[in-house]
């Protein structure tokens, strides 16, 4: 295989920011949409990129939540209606105690129209069930939504009890969200328990419609609890789910972090779960398939893979606050033109974004990797990677903290060769 150079780094926003997420438009090849908070103010943005050849340019931003959010956003296309997405972050609505949000977002050429914001989607302060402080938030939309766009976000609720939620919703036809019940994804006995929990992910299947998984990890009290599950779900106003299992296959003594979980868009029922983990280090980055069987019922159950490790030297995917920090340091993306073929990317180190290709073997599901390619040499927090609906391009995009911290994104593009692939960045 061979390295294909695809043009310069590109900057979004010369500030510092942080919590950068990066979506194709699934209309066009060459337009994207990159989230990110502004340190300065701590409002949250979007802006539109466009792809000439080999080279990035960028659209005006324009502020999806005009008030102080915390870190931590994420954002989705709409498969449903041509170029509009989702995107959810957490904000004080007033008092002691932050809470979720999400908001719809229409682009119309390098300009980007804001809908109106939902209500909140976690508890909140004095609610008796739990206080608020949504972290690690992810989100996922069903892409073979009809009528109206099903979607579910995944959060850790930080005060009190550092447990992990989901909740259902949709987008109704004027743009507006609705939300159905709030459920606690951890099974009962000990499977999936532990004294704390976070980073969740939650995927949809690409062919069959309403179902995915969701998982999350556990940390805290007995070394058996620093493990991460998944389980399977049927998307409803109130969500049906089938048997949790530990996917990580390193020992009890690691806890995973900034875990991302992808459907093959080719494979009805199968993933890719990519992932930190750290104990006492190092902190490698490993990944493995998952397959769902029986889908759409309690008796769902998933088959993992053997795990194979993306960067397994010392350090591997070490973020600046180790692994309880909140930096998505680990992301993935499938290829929509390759079968079985999927991108990761992670901050190495903290000093580089490194870029890997995957394949899925399609009679063991083990993962096959390529050589790892390089982004950028700085250091480097928060990053995010997609590939669009046709073409062998990908964007990546990362807070480049050795000028600033400010918001960086690089093209690459995968080189077919035969069964593997490889991802050319310049």
């Amino acid at each position: 295989a061979q390295n294909i150079p695809l043009g310069s780094e590109a900057t979004f926003n010369s500030a510092a920011i942080d919590s950068c997420v990066v979506r194709f438009i699934l209309t066009d090849p060459n337009k994207f949409v990159v989230c990110y908070r502004l340190q300065s103010n701590s409002y949250g943005y979007a802006v539109v990129g466009s792809i000439s050849g080999t080279t990035i340019s960028f659209g005006t931003p324009v502020a999806f939540k005009s008030s102080v959010m915390p870190v931590g956003v994420t954002m989705e296309m709409d498969t449903l209606v041509a170029n509009r997405f989702l995107v959810t972050y957490s904000y004080n609505p007033g008092g002691g105690y932050n809470q979720g949000q999400a908001v719809t977002g229409v682009v119309s050429g390098t300009s980007i129209t804001i809908g109106t914001p939902s209500g909140g989607y976690s508890p909140v302060h004095p609610s008796a069930y739990n206080n608020g402080n949504p972290r690690n938030i992810d989100l996922a939309i069903d892409p073979n939504s009809s009528v109206t766009t099903k979607f579910i976000v995944a959060f850790m609720l930080n005060d009190p009890s550092k447990k992990v939620y989901c909740r259902p919703g949709y987008i109704n036809a004027d743009g507006t969200i609705s939300f159905g019940v709030l459920a606690e994804p951890r099974a009962s006995g000990s499977i999936g328990y532990a004294s704390n929990h976070k980073w969740p992910t939650v995927a949809f299947d690409s062919k069959s419609s309403g179902n995915g998984i969701v998982s999350w990890t556990g940390e805290g009290g007995a070394y058996s609890y620093r493990q991460a599950w998944v389980r399977p779900f049927k998307w409803a106003t109130t969500l049906v789910f089938g048997q949790a299992i530990e996917y990580t296959t390193e020992g009890t003594y690691f806890t995973t972090y900034s875990p991302t979980t992808k459907a093959n868009p080719f494979v009805a029922g199968q993933y890719v779960a990519a992932f930190g983990m750290e104990y006492t280090g190092p902190f490698i980055g490993g990944a493995t398939s998952l397959t769902v069987n029986n889908p759409g019922s309690t008796a769902s159950t998933i088959t993992v893979g053997p795990q194979n490790n993306f960067d397994g030297s010392a350090y591997a995917t070490y973020p600046p606050n180790g692994g309880g920090s909140q930096e998505r340091t680990v992301a993935l993306a499938f290829s929509r033109t390759q079968p079985n073929t999927f991108v990761v990317a992670w901050s190495k180190s903290s000093a580089t974004v490194a870029l890997r290709v995957g394949t899925i073997d399609p009679t063991s599901s083990a993962l096959v990797y390529t050589t790892t390619d390089t982004s950028d040499t700085g250091s480097n927090e928060w990053v995010s990677v997609d590939m669009p609906v046709s073409g062998d391009i990908s964007v990546v995009c990362y807070q480049d903290l050795s000028n600033s911290q400010t918001g960086k994104a690089r093209l690459g593009q995968i080189l077919v060769n035969n069964v593997f692939d490889v991802i050319g960045i310049a």
